[in-house]
């Protein structure tokens, strides 16, 4: 065995060593870089042309696809796959996988942070980006119905009006097509028996219905008063709900010592706008609006990628996958993939105690090759000292 064999094996040795302390900075420098998959580095012995140990080369690294920890941020866009999965992202021509899920909205669409690459979504089966354009103002909805609740006093005398000269007015909002909100004054007149005539007012001089309300012996709403309503213009019309005949739960007529009117109009609203955003364990999205209004949105796109050994890193924790074949698509909670935790982020899988104690190793065998290599030089030089007659 010729002692320049042992200067390559321990070159070899010392390249092998500083291919596996680069590894291991590049996993410590990304120790908080979300959704950061850490690489192990592999190495084969080699053999030398008479079959005898070679020294040692370098034959690549394989990803850790673990998962890392769940860490909350509080930020609504922010998401982790808890299980199985991979986020997809598509700068408009090619698509990514990545874990790391620190998104945020861009004009209704939610982008990753980093790159500003488009995420995707998922509804009713069909894969698109994942935009909020049709869902970021809530539309007003007009009111069809008021419900009066109360009671007119079936003993006050002909000609008494709720509410008497003086008394505040008994009014109820109302919502138009348009989402405006406007108000409906409301009076009341005793007539004979127990009966009432309710006059419905757009303005002091503007009034718009005049009904009869008609009370049953046992003081709830007569059948004849059911259908009472208030057109408002050519394009909406309010029906005032005082309660079914033999029910108690709205309006009433019992004798008493006053008569008191509310009212609460039953639906309508004005126009929204987006007030909060919350994803659920299957990814989907729910938007709430000003108006109260709630809407479910889209899905987002996870995709499983079977196969390890087609991922390609491209920096920024992101990976494309070579074997387009292979890949299904789907949301979270489905069969294949994890869960979704909303304003959350998953952490690096980095173990930072493993990689320490794999420095300390890589350091001993550095060091080691280092010496064999310096014993080596002196025993050449002083073979060539020897060669030279010193």
């Amino acid at each position: 065995m010729s002692t320049l064999s042992i200067l390559y094996k321990s070159f070899s040795g010392l390249q092998s060593f500083s291919h596996s302390l680069n590894n291991l900075s590049h996993n410590v420098a990304n120790i908080n870089t979300p959704g950061f998959k850490g690489t192990s580095v592999h190495f084969r012995d080699m053999l030398s042309d008479q079959n005898k140990g070679g020294g040692v080369h370098y034959t690549g690294e394989t990803l850790k696809l673990t998962q890392g920890d769940i860490s909350r941020t509080g930020q609504d866009s922010h998401l982790a796959i808890d299980g199985k999965g991979w986020f997809v992202l598509t700068d408009g021509e090619r698509e990514y996988f990545t874990r790391a899920g620190q998104f945020e909205f861009d004009q209704w669409q939610l982008v990753d942070k980093s790159t500003g690459y488009k995420v995707l979504g998922i509804r009713d089966g069909n894969i698109q980006n994942f935009n909020l354009n049709h869902y970021n103002i809530s539309s007003p909805q007009s009111t069809t119905s008021i419900q009066l609740k109360g009671n007119l006093n079936a003993g006050a005398a002909t000609g008494t009006k709720v509410p008497a000269e003086g008394e505040e007015k008994l009014e109820a909002v109302y919502f138009n097509k348009l989402g405006e909100k406007h108000t409906l004054y409301f009076s009341f007149t005793k007539k004979t028996g127990n009966e009432w005539t309710v006059a419905v007012k757009k303005s002091e001089t503007e009034t718009l219905a005049t009904h009869t309300i008609k009370f049953n012996g046992n003081g709830s709403p007569h059948a004849d008063s059911a259908n009472l309503s208030v057109k408002i213009d050519d394009n909406q019309s309010i029906k005032l709900n005082i309660g079914q005949s033999g029910t108690f739960a709205n309006l009433t007529g019992y004798s008493s010592a006053n008569s008191s009117v509310a009212f609460n109009a039953e639906d309508g609203r004005e126009a929204g706008q987006v007030k909060g955003l919350s994803f659920d364990h299957t990814g989907k999205l729910s938007v709430e609006y000003t108006n109260g209004d709630k809407q479910d949105t889209l899905h987002v796109l996870l995709a499983n990628l079977p196969n390890d050994q087609y991922l390609t890193s491209v920096g920024n924790s992101m990976f494309v996958y070579q074997e387009r074949s292979e890949i299904v698509y789907g949301h979270g909670g489905q069969k294949m993939f994890g869960t979704i935790k909303g304003g959350s982020i998953e952490k690096s899988n980095v173990n930072m105690s493993h990689e320490f104690s794999e420095i300390i190793i890589v350091q001993r065998g550095y060091q080691a090759s280092s010496q064999v290599l310096s014993v080596t030089n002196k025993m050449i030089e002083e073979l060539y000292n020897s060669a030279r007659g010193k």
